[in-house]
């Protein structure tokens, strides 16, 4: 990678190239419309001694456990995004004390890495190194975007040119845009994207009225962590139905009306008192609906799924 490197955007994937590129480019700039909020990764070598353990079942399966416990604790009535509880306050405040410790030498720096929006309220970058980093002296922090190519380089907002021999995007992703370049017909050639006009929703993810047989997997509302307890779940939800339709001799899976819209309603209600209504990001859909976030619990999650096979979902 020697040279120089552009790099656009400021989030986890970016900070990731960063911290690469810093290694071994001759000079790396990066293009930050918004800086984001971070929190240490505390990432280490685990012991001789931790590695043995760890090869231990019963060892294994606490340490799982433990981490499932700390998420369900954490995303409880969603108070890890909601700026009214402690677990969201300590967060914001680990997170204000890293940026202010890590950059203290640098007020320059300082400015342009503080965000102006709560913490949570968009993706939070994981990393212990990222601020060490843009403090490299082959490393330049640009608080602008780029608008333009050029035969050499880019061409930021302020109207600079910057020659660059390598660019790397990592400007986020549509996260948003559910089944993206897929058509899914429904009863009566029914058209999913039209249907849900640029705001995808679905029970629990999974399933939408009107379009029988059909399944989708970490859909409209299950974003969340420890994601793959909420894979499992959903290919067992998905398996289960259609191995009952098989013995019972149906030919139909569908979910109904009033439970779905019922789900709706009260996940978008729980959702507009979190920091992801807050400010724009990526969790939202054009017209600001939040469509990717699950603000409850995993446990909550996983017994809802139990409790939509028998009381929302019909087979003929």
């Amino acid at each position: 990678m020697e040279g120089k490197n552009r790099i656009l955007g400021t989030g986890s994937s970016a900070v990731q190239v960063i911290e690469a590129a810093a290694r071994d480019a001759a000079e790396v700039k990066i293009f930050q419309k918004e800086p984001n909020w971070l929190l240490p990764k505390e990432a280490r070598d685990f012991s001789p001694l931790e590695r043995e353990l760890h090869k231990f079942a019963p060892v294994y399966w606490w340490k799982r456990f433990k981490l499932y416990f700390d998420y369900n604790n954490r995303q409880f009535r969603a108070q890890h995004a909601r700026s009214g509880f402690k677990v969201h306050q300590d967060r914001a405040a680990k997170s204000k004390a890293f940026l202010e410790k890590s950059l203290a030498d640098r007020p320059d720096l300082l400015k342009l890495a503080t965000p102006d929006f709560p913490i949570e309220a968009r993706r939070t970058v994981i990393s212990d190194t990222y601020y060490d980093t843009i403090k490299n002296p082959k490393v330049t922090l640009l608080p602008q975007g780029a608008k333009d190519l050029t035969e050499k380089g880019i061409i930021d907002d302020a109207g600079n040119e910057h020659e660059v021999d390598m660019i790397v995007y990592a400007t986020g992703f549509d996260a948003a845009n559910y089944l993206a370049g897929f058509k899914v017909k429904g009863i009566n050639g029914k058209d999913l994207h039209e249907t849900w006009a640029g705001e995808p929703e679905a029970l629990l993810g999974l399933m939408v009225p009107n379009f029988p047989n059909f399944f989708m997997m970490y859909g409209p509302n299950t974003n969340a962590i420890p994601l793959v307890t909420y894979y499992e779940a959903q290919a067992n939800f998905c398996a289960s139905l259609i191995s009952k339709a098989v013995r019972k001799r149906k030919q139909v899976i569908e979910v109904k009306e009033k439970p779905f819209r019922r789900f709706n309603d009260r996940i978008q209600q729980t959702l507009s008192k979190t920091v992801w209504a807050s400010t724009t990001n990526y969790f939202q859909a054009g017209t600001g609906k939040i469509v990717s976030q699950w603000p409850f619990t995993p446990t909550e999650y996983l017994i809802s799924l139990k409790i939509a096979r028998f009381t929302a979902v019909r087979m003929k």
